[in-house]
């Protein structure tokens, strides 16, 4: 029973790391596919819409071939420590990593210079040119995922080094849709203006339906005691 636990234990231990490895190179294909959209609507406006089967496909699909690809060369090459250890056979995945890292990084460049040139275009002082474009290098940071490049390339030398970078990677990881959400959805003037309607014509229908709800008569009703006497 003992063995048995023990194979089942190693079996979900590399499941959950498998799954761990999917979940992260997925992470960054889906980042690459939007920064090409991105990159499309500001550098090429007047082409197609962006085929969403082939973002599917690329997003989920590249990921479970390289993630294949590991699981079968740790299974045959390399099966012990439950796959957790750093081996030479994670350039599977993290190859196809950097190169996402280093295409979202083109992108963010080109895009900031057509939008230096496009402001230089305009009769724009300098200081709020520079703002301009600061703003645009913060909103876009977070949307092309180049602040992964901060943990990527840091290789720690000691356990505890090691534990500080996971961290790291999982705080940016895991503030990363809050600062997308943040900047593109909740401190957008646009749709702050769009839930304001939505909350002012909400308003509106709830006090018009409570001035044409139809009203209750008060109807009273009286109660007639008789009191009859013993003959």
């Amino acid at each position: 029973s003992r063995v048995l636990l023990g194979a089942l234990t190693q079996w979900w231990c590399k499941l959950l790391s498998v799954l761990n490895r999917y979940f992260m190179v997925s992470q960054y294909t889906w980042m690459l596919c939007e920064g090409c959209y991105l990159h499309r609507l500001v550098a090429l406006a007047f082409s197609k819409q962006m085929n969403l089967k082939f973002c599917y496909v690329f997003g989920w699909g590249l990921p479970a071939v390289l993630v294949t690809i590991y699981s079968s060369l740790r299974a045959t090459q390399s099966d012990d420590r439950c796959w957790r250890n750093i081996v030479v056979y994670d350039y599977t995945f993290t190859g196809p990593i950097l190169a996402c890292l280093a295409v979202n990084i083109f992108f963010m460049v080109h895009v900031i210079y057509i939008l230096v040139t496009k402001l230089r275009q305009r009769n724009v002082n300098d200081t709020e040119n520079f703002r301009k474009i600061l703003r645009a290098v913060v909103i876009l940071i977070p949307v092309f995922g180049v602040h992964f490049v901060l943990t990527t390339f840091v290789s720690p030398s000691s356990c505890s080094a090691y534990l500080k970078k996971l961290y790291a990677e999982w705080g940016i990881v895991g503030l990363q849709g809050f600062f997308v959400s943040l900047i593109f959805c909740y401190l957008n003037s646009e749709i702050q203006s769009l839930l304001k309607r939505s909350y002012n014509r909400y308003k509106n229908d709830r006090s018009l339906s409570r001035r044409h709800r139809p009203s209750v008569p008060q109807t009273t009703t009286t109660t007639t005691m008789t009191h009859t006497t013993p003959m």
